[in-house]
């Protein structure tokens, strides 16, 4: 009766009748008698219900977050039967990333690339599945001393990626902000796994701002709860993260108190990651002082309620620290701050005027923006350096690889802008690429093959995609249009040419309904602009940002002070532009930052550079891999309920989002089709023994009709292509049982087969 309560809780749906807990729950939903959206609901609830949380949909492995530890679902007694156990047929392993993983390892011993695909809404547990993953393909081949330490780092590149990538949002307390792509290859000659990490599209907007209950990137709290009191003072940091703009969240003392001992935890595994990965003290120290000054950067300028009023006052003692901490000339700091320089046009000299409170806003803002995201990239790089080692980096080499891929989910927040859009298409690509390999393949096999099959309707988002495509071309636009000092180029234009301009689609992108802005408030109303209609559901974005986001160039004023920095460490970060082809050219450092100075409108206008630009691009490079991929395995992972619950399962919420993944079309496509197929060679090789001497001669397809007419196997169950057995569910366990028990044949079956041989 709990169980039953648990997973009933959230209401009726209007389909299936509720009953008690079934004796038997199929591992995998292709084998309930009866293939509809209440079975199935059926059987993920109550599997969920009795803590079985990994269920199949043929070769897809769904996962629904418990939200709650599972005690031994993760050990090594856990982890060691998958090793041995196959992935199909008889003694098929249960579900579990554990089974996802091995299948890859083992198509990476046959020298075959494998694509390991983790997706689901925000929340619904790709982080962890990724690390679960992980975990097992490095105990899986992890070696002795130095090798195996050196492999445990990969572990450890998780902690840092998480630390400084993941945050708090309103719907997910460890929310990835960027999307990643592990790709591990075998050492040449070992065993020892060679990692690589791309990543994709960190929200580095986030450390100058995000929602009042929202926190920014975990590493500045782990950071506040576990340098010490002596570091505070040296760093000028207060106790809670409370006293200070960039960190204050809106959060209970409770809350506060456990996400504090959290944090404290966390920052004492940081500190052993970044040992284990080779980072020296010094530089580590390098890294607080950096997030430190990011911290009083946030404290500047003083909270105001409107930016765009008043004389820009600064509190000095932030300036100070901010430029203590980062290396930076207080005195040039302070002005740049407050002062702007304006090229003459057409002319190698700059006048300076006051900035408005808006203008320090935006700085201050992209100081922080760009001085984080650089960092972040960095770390990426000095841990790629480290893991590869003497070896040849595993993207340039001519070797097998799995790539294992945490992308973030779809997203709906309170406010939605470019990062949202931008990771929604991504999803939208992502659920192509599933539907082709899953769907469409499918169905393709079926035809090849010469087999009668009703085709099942598939949704084609193709159009979806050109259409934020447009618009995004339409952003890119606009932002060099402002470069070059158009100043009718703003975010007003850009969103009026997304539901009315050239090329917009009424399908997709509409402007915000009045009701649909009323209904989340006022605030709501005021900054919603368009809503896209994605796969997933519809999406309202905001009016304002745009521009600003998609800027992925700091300002010539921002690189020259990071240039000038004292600090190592920030001083790496600045970029400066390439010196030209002209031999006249300085290539000292002081020579390349006096032509910064003095070219630098006429850079700035030259160098623009679009944030969804490059995003497409890297999009398109992974999609274009993934695609030649020959096997790709999906991991399918689910919220059970919006308010993050343990042991509550809202049917409809899960219904949806089975719905807007395909994994309902998928079940479709099964019921319709076989989801179990055979090579005939195969099939001939594995059971012609069960048959008499006498049925085994002939073709392999004759084997094949006269193995499924002796085990009494319907005709709808079955049937047979130009080059493979295909069966229903249930039907090749059956024959797998009968052969693993040394079993035989019906005697009056077989005589039948016989006689329909010869006919």
């Amino acid at each position: 009766l709990h169980a039953y309560h648990l997973f009933t809780q959230g209401g009726p749906c209007g389909f299936t009748g509720m009953g008690p807990l079934s004796a038997t729950l199929p591992d995998d939903c292709v084998a309930l008698p009866v293939l509809d959206e209440g079975s199935v609901l059926d059987n993920l609830g109550q599997r969920y219900a009795s803590r079985n949380i990994y269920t199949y949909v043929a070769h897809v492995l769904l996962a629904i977050n418990p939200y709650q530890d599972l005690p031994g679902l993760y050990s090594e007694s856990t982890m060691a039967p998958y090793m041995v156990r196959p992935r199909t047929g008889a003694g098929r392993a249960k579900p579990h990333p554990f089974a996802t993983a091995e299948a890859a390892f083992r198509g990476l011993r046959r020298g075959e690339t494998q694509a390991i695909i983790i997706s689901g809404e925000s929340g619904a547990g790709k982080t962890e599945t990724a690390k679960i993953v992980l975990r097992y393909l490095d105990a899986r081949t992890r070696g002795p001393g130095a090798a195996a330490s050196k492999q445990r780092a990969i572990l450890d590149t998780g902690r840092v990626l998480e630390s400084f990538g993941n945050a708090r949002t309103s719907r997910n307390a460890n929310s990835s902000r960027f999307g990643k792509q592990l790709r591990l290859c075998l050492r040449p000659g070992t065993t020892e796994l060679v990692a690589q990490t791309q990543t994709y599209l960190l929200e580095a907007s986030r450390v100058a701002g995000r929602a009042s209950q929202e926190r920014s990137f975990h590493v500045f709290y782990e950071m506040l709860a576990g340098v010490g009191a002596q570091a505070r003072a040296r760093l000028g940091l207060g106790s809670t993260p409370q006293r200070h703009t960039l960190l204050h969240a809106e959060r209970g003392l409770e809350v506060e108190a456990e996400e504090a001992r959290r944090d404290a935890a966390h920052f004492a595994e940081l500190q052993k990651a970044f040992s284990s990965l080779g980072l020296a003290a010094a530089e580590v120290e390098e890294i607080w002082e950096l997030l430190s000054g990011i911290v009083h950067l946030g404290d500047v300028l003083p909270p105001s309620g409107d930016l765009r009023a008043g004389e820009v006052a600064l509190h000095e003692p932030s300036v100070v620290w901010a430029a203590k901490l980062l290396g930076f000339d207080a005195d040039q700091f302070r002005r740049m701050v407050t002062h702007r320089r304006v090229s003459v046009s057409g002319r190698r000299s700059f006048y300076e005027e006051p900035r408005t409170r808006q203008q320090a806003h935006t700085v201050l803002r992209g100081l922080m923006v760009a001085v984080y995201g650089r960092l972040f990239r960095r770390l990426v790089r000095q841990m790629n350096d480290f893991l590869v080692g003497s070896a040849t980096p595993p993207a340039g080499q001519a070797c097998s690889a799995i790539a294992l891929l945490d992308i973030y989910g779809f997203e709906d927040l309170g406010t939605n802008s470019l990062e949202q859009l931008l990771i929604n298409l991504t999803n939208e690509r992502l659920q192509h690429l599933f539907t082709e390999r899953c769907l469409v393949a499918e169905q393709a096999t079926y035809l090849q093959e010469g087999l009668v099959y009703r085709e099942v309707a598939i949704e084609d988002r193709s159009g979806a995609m050109r259409s934020i495509n447009r618009m995004l071309d339409r952003l890119d636009d606009l932002g060099q249009q402002r470069w070059r000092g158009q100043r009718d180029a703003t975010d007003a234009r850009f969103c009026e040419s997304v539901v009315s301009g050239g090329g917009a689609d009424g399908r997709y992108m509409r402007r915000v309904r009045n009701t649909a802005a009323r209904a989340r408030g006022p605030s709501s109303q005021a900054a919603a602009a368009f809503v896209v209609a994605h796969y997933a559901g519809d999406v309202e974005y905001a009016r304002e940002g745009w521009l600003d986001r998609n800027d992925a160039r700091a300002p010539p004023e921002i690189e020259t002070l990071l240039d000038g920095s004292t600090s190592r460490l920030v001083k790496r970060l600045a970029e400066l532009p390439k010196p030209s082809g002209d031999a006249a050219a300085p290539q000292t450092a002081a020579g390349l930052r006096e032509q910064f100075r003095a070219t630098a409108g006429e850079v700035a206008r030259k160098q623009y550079r679009s944030m969804s630009r490059q995003h497409r691009k890297d999009l398109d490079a992974l999609l274009h891999a993934l695609a030649k991929m020959p096997s790709t395995h999906f991991v399918r992972c689910f919220r059970p309920n919006r308010t993050q619950h343990p042991n509550r399962l809202d049917r409809q919420y899960l219904l949806e989002q089975l719905r807007n993944c395909g994994t309902m079309q998928l079940l479709q496509v099964m019921r319709q089709g076989y989801p179990h197929r055979m090579d005939l060679r195969e099939v001939a090789d594995r059971f012609g023994p069960l048959l008499p001497a006498h049925l085994r001669g002939g073709s392999h397809r004759t084997l094949a009709q006269s193995l499924m007419l002796a085990h009494r196997v319907p005709r709808s169950d079955y049937a047979l292509g130009l080059t493979r057995l295909f069966l229903k569910a249930g039907q090749l366990a059956a024959l797998e049982e009968l052969r693993a028990g040394g079993g035989s044949l019906d005697v009056e079956a077989v005589a039948a087969a016989s006689q329909a041989v010869v006919r």
